[in-house]
């Protein structure tokens, strides 16, 4: 009778030491998410290849531009930092406003490479003429695509040196991206550094004018009798992983862009019925 009692005893007893750990295992991580979540540091670090941050509640502009990946690559990503500096109320705003009424949207953060492959070759002098009446065109659309990832909660790696990517990809790395946003120079860098196939389904491709089904360029056909590797890179079946600055066609993706919402002042200024023709080679 001794011997039984004493059974149920240390049933007793090691039934509420597993529930005493497992209680402090479930605070424990309780903790560590609490502490991550309503952290409002945001935290850059370099690993394995790319940038990753700390959740934070309400991330600001100044938080992405005061980033060292930023930051090195000043000098290419000056007028984009300068249109993001512009727009930082509207866009914190709008975030904050998105956070609030669809929460969803920010708890599943991806791991996103940003490559504006325009901005990777000098003798484009996209950054360079950017100050001076360059094509603005694509840098709207970098710029106000990054801010928005960012300020989703996503990790972004930002490169602009072509030269890096073989640094940033498996096997030389741990770590896997979920997403890969480039543009048609961007591409035929992926190709010469053998990425191209790995990433082909989660290439995201700034295409400001658009693909078509029908375009010549995209026959296999034209494929064959061209040796251009840039021609060869473009073979990508899914349409809608171009991404385009105006809704020109429901085959590829609608990106746009950032307007403000006129102000009254503006809405009372005279008119003139002006027009601007303007084209490029």
């Amino acid at each position: 009778m001794t011997r039984f009692k004493f059974a149920r005893v240390l049933i007793f007893v090691t039934i509420l030491v597993v529930l005493l750990i497992s209680s402090l295992l479930i605070y424990w991580k309780w903790q560590k998410i609490s502490k991550m979540d309503t952290s409002l540091l945001v935290h850059t670090t370099r690993h394995v290849g790319m940038y990753v941050r700390k959740q934070s509640i309400s991330p600001k502009i100044s938080d992405l531009h005061n980033m060292k990946m930023v930051k090195d690559q000043s000098s290419k990503l000056q007028w984009i930092i300068s249109r993001q500096h512009g727009h930082s109320e509207l866009l914190e705003k709008t975030a904050n406003k998105l956070r609030q009424n669809n929460p969803h949207l920010f708890k599943s953060p991806q791991r996103i490479l940003v490559f504006p492959g325009l901005l990777s070759y000098s003798q484009y002098n996209f950054a360079a003429n950017a100050f001076k009446g360059g094509y603005l065109g694509e840098l709207v659309q970098w710029s106000d695509l990054i801010a928005c990832l960012f300020l989703l909660g996503h990790n972004i790696s930002i490169e602009t040196n072509a030269e890096k990517l073989g640094e940033m990809f498996p096997p030389k790395v741990e770590v896997d991206f979920d997403l890969v946003f480039t543009d048609y120079i961007g591409l035929y860098a992926l190709s010469r550094n053998n990425l191209f196939a790995h990433y082909k389904c989660r290439l995201r491709i700034i295409d400001s004018f658009g693909s078509e089904p029908l375009a010549v360029f995209r026959t296999l056909d034209y494929v064959d009798s061209t040796t251009s590797d840039l021609f060869n890179s473009w073979i990508i079946e899914n349409l809608k992983q171009f991404w385009t600055y105006y809704p020109h066609t429901p085959d590829n993706t609608f990106l746009g862009f950032i307007a403000e919402t006129p102000t009254q002042s503006s809405r009372n200024l005279r008119k003139k019925n002006w027009a601007v023709i303007y084209g490029k080679d």
